[in-house]
């Protein structure tokens, strides 16, 4: 019982091969040093033999089964950490507007889960751009750069661990969203001869994703902002230009009709009206104007100077009845 304790222990703190490596060593062990003939491997007595082989029997499964469950609590954990991280990744991409913070985060999520090197490439024009990258470097070799436009312009894995220019140090992964691709992403784990577990691919692929749809988003919300810019743009000239075709303006010299702009400004008003009187018309009369009240009124406008109130209570003069 206290060689059993010690292959659980084993399995739970190791592993299975630890677990089933501490089951043959008491095996032998016992059969050296316990059973006789001594110091040999030997056994003269048949009940010995049997209670041997069950020992290792049972200490070989219930480390296997001991080692098992290690080992799926482990991959539970990760499983677990791979979610939160997911989600907080999200979050962060769900209240990120701006498409440079937007690589950068998936930069940073991604150097996370791999834990190399990780680069980001966007089309521009008829090329890709590199725009982010961990750790922060401005150049590919030229392997690489084949690698990554044959990712962009086919849709599928290019370069390290791949059929289409495997020598390349990162493998290459397109963005594909419902719109088509929006860029590619090339990685380039610690150990290159290593490859990702399952657990791993999944949690990359979904990041993947999640940062196809956000550089989308991004790219549409510029879109959106540039077309209403435009649209006002437009809405102003033709305001402007409607504004300028219905304005009348007076001659310098009339003497039928003036500006009302500023009291202090009548000029072309006949002599015969004071101060006062100028002063009651300009200011403090309501007047309304064919087109553009804030600039000028003629008399067509169709003022009733008849029942204006003289401010010397003197009658108005004859032209304004």
């Amino acid at each position: 019982m206290i060689f059993l304790a010690a292959v659980v222990l084993c399995a739970l703190a190791l592993g299975r091969l630890s677990a089933v490596t501490a089951a043959v060593l008491p095996f032998l062990a016992y059969n050296c040093f316990r059973s006789e003939p001594l110091y040999n491997f030997s056994v003269a007595k048949p009940h010995e033999l049997f209670a041997l082989v069950m020992f290792l029997f049972v200490a070989v499964t219930v480390g296997s089964l001991a080692g098992r469950v290690r080992d799926q609590a482990e991959a539970t954990r990760r499983r677990v950490v791979t979610t939160l991280a997911l989600y907080d990744f999200s979050r962060k991409l769900s209240g990120t507007a701006k498409l440079e913070d937007v690589l950068w985060a998936v930069t940073a999520q991604l150097q996370g889960l791999i834990g190399g090197r990780i680069v980001l490439l966007l089309p521009e024009g008829r090329d890709l751009v590199l725009k982010a990258s961990w750790p922060p470097e401005d150049h590919l070799e030229p392997t690489e750069w084949a690698a990554a436009r044959w990712a962009h312009g086919h849709g599928e894995t290019a370069g390290w661990q791949s059929k289409t220019l495997p020598r390349a140090l990162y493998q290459f992964r397109p963005l594909r969203t419902s719109q088509g691709i929006v860029g590619v992403v090339g990685v380039r784990p610690k150990e290159a001869g290593k490859s990702l577990n399952g657990e791993d691919e999944r949690a990359l692929e979904a990041i993947l994703d999640q940062a196809a749809v956000a550089i989308e988003r991004t790219r549409l919300v510029d879109e959106t902002a540039q077309a209403k810019a435009a649209v006002e743009s437009e809405r102003l000239r033709s305001a402007s230009s409607s504004r300028t075709r219905g304005m009348t303006r007076l001659p310098k010299n009339s003497t039928s009709s003036w500006k009302c702009r500023k009291p202090s400004r009548i000029r072309s008003a006949p002599a015969s009206l004071n101060s006062r009187m100028r002063s009651a018309i300009c200011s403090g009369v309501p007047m309304r104007f064919e087109r553009k009240p804030s600039l000028y009124w003629t008399r067509s406008s169709k003022l009733d100077f008849a029942q204006l109130p003289s401010p010397s209570g003197d009658a108005l003069p004859a032209f304004l009845t």
